[in-house]
């Protein structure tokens, strides 16, 4: 007779409060030096009986370690933990996922630089169920000491809370799949802004009334318009003549133009991140077709291609939005059409390059950044951005006295009250509300001269 069949055995009950009616059966194994623990469960759809078996030093120490492993079937609605997943699979899941969505080229690349400069690095060989709220907090802490020394920004915060929105998203991802029972990211919270950051950003957020008043006077139609509407750089990129409604004085922001990622058409990605082709972006891949080529961009999104790498695309959140054309604009805007009408300009667009594609984030910045600088205006040690234009709109109309509902629709921020079009009434108070900000601009100016 075998060791294991002369072997004493035991039993235990499984309490009743567990959703389990059978019992949990103990005995020696290798000679009296382990105990084997062993729980038989209900059959699978294909017969076969599910074993939970667990061994230890003694007979409490492996059935214990199988009651655990049933305590976490109770808790996890009818499974046990998933010990084998890591971050990185997830990772890769969630990504696959994503591409298959309506997600902006920004956005997508957002995520992919989350994951794979920060996420996967610092958390991808741990479990996923293995994260704790510690473990949160000390990839807050890289993720800000790994930006800070890439000089991604001053003290590395805006970051670590993009990094962390994408965290919390993918174990949103794997809560729904049934790979952790909870998000710990989401538990643990924001991280915390560093000492001064508020102040550092209130001082370099956006301009002053009297700054932008001049920028609206002496800059030119172009930042005339982004003063006086706070549309984002992509919208005013993709602005062409022909969205310029000047029978009704409206500007439809119906196309933001942006670039996209070349994809590899060289086959699936490994699991080592590495492609067929050897190459690391979509454009050197040598499967791509130079006269076809194909791109990372969602086929739910409404786009046209212009040229390279250029697309027109719908706004952020796919609405479009009329921009109120004040009397200054518009005659600048006419002087401007007069004096480009003879220049290449294939795509219509109001302010495209001397090739006549769409301008780069980049040279938008610095023609900005060369705008101010010959008006006066500084932010010693500090970048300067067109977001910072749009920044000042909604500052600036809130100083105006306008209310949110006047400006909001026109600034295109979203919001639960504001409907999917927009009305007469809509446009008629956003007509208003850039006209009280004119008003409080030029107020500014006179007030300026006579001191």
């Amino acid at each position: 007779m075998s060791a294991l069949m002369s072997a004493p055995r035991y039993s235990v009950a499984v309490p009743k409060s567990k959703p389990h009616s059978h019992e949990i059966n103990a005995f020696q194994i290798r000679g009296g030096k382990l105990w084997a623990a062993i729980y038989e469960g209900e059959r699978d759809e294909s017969g076969e009986r599910n074993q939970i078996r667990r061994t230890g030093k003694t007979r409490k120490i492996a059935i214990a370690k199988v009651q655990a492993v049933l305590n976490e079937i109770a808790v996890n609605g009818g499974k046990p933990t998933d010990r084998r997943t890591r971050i990185a699979d997830v990772a890769r899941m969630y990504l696959e996922l994503k591409e298959t969505e309506a997600i902006s080229p920004k956005g997508m690349r957002e995520i992919r630089d989350n994951l794979n400069k920060y996420i996967v690095p610092l958390l991808g060989s741990k479990v996923a169920t293995s994260l704790t709220k510690g473990g949160v907090s000390r990839f807050h802490t890289a993720t800000q000491l790994k930006a800070m020394e890439s000089k991604r920004s001053i003290d590395g915060y805006s970051t670590t809370l993009n990094a962390h929105k994408t965290l919390v998203a993918l174990l949103n991802f794997a809560v729904d799949e049934g790979i952790v029972p909870r998000n710990v990211a989401e538990a643990k919270g924001r991280p915390k802004p560093p000492e001064g950051r508020a102040q550092r950003q209130k001082n370099r957020g956006s301009l002053t009334a009297l700054e932008a008043a001049r920028l609206r006077d002496e800059g030119g139609a172009r930042w005339r318009l982004y003063v006086v509407s706070g549309g984002r750089s992509s919208e005013i990129r993709g602005l062409r003549w022909e969205y310029v409604d000047w029978d009704h004085d409206l500007i439809h922001l119906d196309w933001r133009a942006a670039e996209v990622e070349y994809a590899h058409a060289c086959g699936p990605q490994r699991a080592d991140g590495s492609w067929p082709c050897g190459k690391k972006t979509g454009f050197g891949c040598t499967a791509q077709d130079k006269d076809n080529p194909t791109f990372r961009l969602s086929t739910l999104l409404e786009s046209e291609r212009i040229a390279g790498r250029w697309f027109f695309m719908r706004p952020k959140g796919q609405r479009a939005r009329p921009i109120i054309m004040t009397s200054e604009l518009k005659r600048e805007l006419l002087e401007l059409q007069e004096a480009t009408k003879s220049a290449h300009n294939p795509f219509g667009l109001v302010w495209p390059r001397d090739n006549g594609w769409p301008e780069e984030n980049r040279d938008e910045n610095e023609a900005l950044r060369e705008a101010l600088r010959r008006l006066g205006i500084e932010r010693p040690g500090v970048s300067v951005t067109l977001h910072w234009l749009r920044h000042s709109f909604v500052t600036l109309m809130k100083q105006a006295g306008v209310p949110w509902a006047a400006f909001g629709p026109v600034a295109g921020h979203a919001d639960e009250s504001t409907s999917d079009l927009y009305t007469h009434e809509d446009i008629e108070a956003s007509r208003e509300g850039v006209q009280k900000l004119n008003d409080m601009l030029t107020r500014t100016l006179r007030e300026a001269a006579s001191q």
